[in-house]
């Protein structure tokens, strides 16, 4: 029986309003499930945020004593600039290896660690020997010499006493060090392990390594700026970038609406780069006992194939 055009018109119509339908249900699931995966996404960011949050609980899991002693019996020279509160569990487990430095310019601190049986450097280190003006919070651990309470604060800590606790009681003007002539006065010929946590000085501490080249150097970096015009984390991995290092592995800390405000860089020579190379050339054994304690075996290997080192039928030896 033939249509008529009447029925056609429907029978289009019918099929029209099917159609619409069809792509209404389709847009609803679909956008569902983008939402659903957009969860999934933030859920997956989170864990990934944790996990980098406990990256030194992931590194100390595996010991590489055994193995590092078949290279090297001799000693890495790690300096801890900001130590209060004594060593990182990394050298503590590795301390038959390590030779220990402190840097901690608060008098108790310093005297504290000096009874404990370490080296201290008692003097506040930046980029030249110079005077600086030092912001002493109510908090002591936020104190800085650059001025507290920065423009992302409030952002990093929503409790009603986190401007509190960040308040100046006290601003001085002390003498500042270079790392290189405190370490030069020490006798200190090379860096190995160089550990950086100075409340937004960062930059400038490194700004004075002069001749020093340290292996793996761990920073804490603020990617939003909790003082006063201080280096961002951007600024600290160029100025490293520019030296010839690379990170290995950036965390982030507080990241409230997927945003990271602070966390720890972690920097190795590069193996693309001319200093890297004869960095790592020049003190192979070191970097290899550094490597793995960090637990970097795959980026080891990886190296091992792009500049033959010399004890690479060792490191060929890991599965």
């Amino acid at each position: 029986m033939r249509l008529t055009f009447h029925s056609r018109s429907q029978a289009i119509k019918n099929c029209w309003r099917f159609i619409k339908r069809a792509i209404f249900f389709i847009q609803s699931k679909l956008s569902k499930f983008i939402i659903w995966s957009s969860q999934i996404t933030k859920t997956e960011f989170r864990l990934r945020n944790e996990i980098n949050r406990y990256y030194d609980d992931f590194y100390l899991r595996k010991d590489f004593s055994e193995y590092i002693s078949r290279i090297f019996n001799g000693k890495l020279i790690h300096l801890d600039v900001g130590s209060r509160g004594g060593s990182l569990e990394i050298t503590k487990k590795y301390s038959k290896f390590m030779e220990i430095i402190m840097c901690e310019p608060e008098k108790r601190e310093a005297k504290k660690l000096r009874e404990e049986g370490f080296k201290v450097i008692d003097m506040p280190l930046s980029k030249d020997c110079q005077e600086a003006t030092f912001f002493e919070t109510r908090m002591p651990a936020g104190s800085s010499i650059y001025r507290p309470q920065g423009p992302y604060l409030d952002f990093y800590d929503t409790e009603p006493d986190c401007s509190f606790r960040y308040e100046i009681i006290n601003q001085r003007v002390i003498n500042c060090s270079t790392l290189s002539k405190e370490l030069s006065n020490l006798g200190v010929l090379d860096l190995d392990f160089l550990k950086i946590d100075t409340q937004g000085a960062e930059l400038d501490v490194l700004m004075g390594l002069g001749k020093y080249r340290p292996l793996i150097m761990q920073v804490e970096i603020e990617y939003l700026p909790l003082y006063h015009n201080m280096p961002n984390a951007y600024q600290v991995c160029q100025y490293l970038f520019e030296l010839g290092y690379i990170p290995f592995t950036l965390t982030s800390h507080n990241a409230r609406a997927l945003c990271p405000i602070w966390g720890d860089g972690f920097f190795m020579p590069s193996w693309v780069d001319p200093k890297g190379i004869e960095l790592i050339q020049a003190r192979e054994e070191k970097y290899i006992a550094l490597m793995l304690m960090f637990g970097q075996l795959t980026i080891l290997k990886f190296v091992n194939e792009k500049i033959k080192l010399r004890n690479a039928s060792f490191i060929k030896s890991f599965n």
